[in-house]
């Protein structure tokens, strides 16, 4: 029996020695790294073994930015990872060989905010105002750009730089307002030093997508099972999210420094997907909306059929 006991125990480890073995490496990307919408899987994924229940061994890769990710996925230095609709469709359509494998966000939460007691009150009294974006052609460009076209009114578009620029700039009278997502302002707005004028959300279509998970379209044609491995885990991590507030909260207080009421405001807004599928209109809606504020030319617009894939979402 002992012997047996023996035999049996060295099996299974040799069976979980197989399984570490057969893990893959692979760099992992996000766009940016201190968002919710991108550290929250990455960490869950990480800290609650769903990487590794899918054979994934995964070096997390957060950029700068958008254009600096794209240029690593051209290098193919990455080939997977987590970025933003708009960002992936423009940089499709200037040939960046990238295409959607699963939806991880659909609201944008993308706002414009002035300073608590700036004398604007109403989003068409910035009708001849400079809005910063983050730099000219970025998405908050295009949001901008939406925005003025919606009010039917003409802006003056400034590139301000992050969040630390655009706060100065509203300070010292450079700009009246400025474009950005929720979460890196949430801080700010729950402290009253700045107020939102206008949720962009609130203009746009019903039918949307925000944040998703992307593949280099050469990983999607040599390796198809890597990619399903990396949407099957990402999938659990969102629904590990939005079953535990607790910590996704206490995540965000230490990787973002939020407060806690900050922290409670942005896990209300946080709206991960349940099962990663594609809404071909949300991605009509996203390119439509490039198109309209000048981010893409109607020309060279890919089909959306070339912009997403539905094979690992199914």
């Amino acid at each position: 029996m002992r012997n047996y006991l023996i035999v049996c125990f060295a099996f299974l480890l040799a069976l979980m020695g197989l399984h570490a073995r057969a893990a893959e490496k692979i760099n992992f990307a996000t766009a940016i790294k201190v968002t919710p919408a991108y550290y929250l899987p990455v960490l869950a994924a990480e800290e609650r073994g769903f990487w590794r229940e899918n054979g994934l061994k995964v070096n997390w890769i957060p950029f700068r930015g958008g254009p600096d990710m794209q240029k690593a996925i051209v290098a193919r230095s990455v080939l997977i990872g987590l970025t933003t609709a708009g960002g992936l469709i423009a940089a499709a359509t200037r040939g960046v060989p990238v295409i959607i494998v699963s939806d991880l966000q659909k609201t944008a939460g993308v706002g414009l905010y002035v300073l608590a007691d700036s004398p604007i009150k109403n989003p068409k009294q910035l009708a001849g105002k400079k809005i910063g974006v983050t730099r000219l052609g970025a998405v908050d460009h295009a949001y901008a750009n939406f925005v003025a076209s919606s009010l039917g009114i003409k802006v003056r578009v400034v590139a301000a730089g992050g969040v630390p620029e655009k706060i100065a700039a509203l300070r010292a009278g450079v700009l009246d307002t400025f474009t950005i997502f929720l979460y890196p302002i949430m801080e700010l707005k729950v402290r009253g030093v700045v107020r939102e004028l206008l949720l962009v959300d609130e203009l746009l279509p019903q039918e949307w997508i925000t944040h998703l998970v992307f593949a280099h379209k050469q990983l999607v044609k040599d390796n198809p099972a890597q990619v399903q491995r990396v949407v099957n885990a990402i999938l659990k991590s969102s629904a590990f999210i939005r079953g535990d507030r607790a910590w996704a909260r206490a995540k965000m207080r230490k990787v973002q420094g939020y407060s806690d009421a900050a922290a409670r405001e942005v896990y209300k807004v946080l709206n991960f997907t349940k099962d990663g599928k594609v809404n071909p209109k949300a991605v009509e809606n996203v390119k439509k909306f490039l198109i309209q504020s000048k981010v893409i030319k109607r020309e060279k617009a890919l089909p959306v059929d070339k912009l997403y894939t539905a094979r690992f979402t199914r």
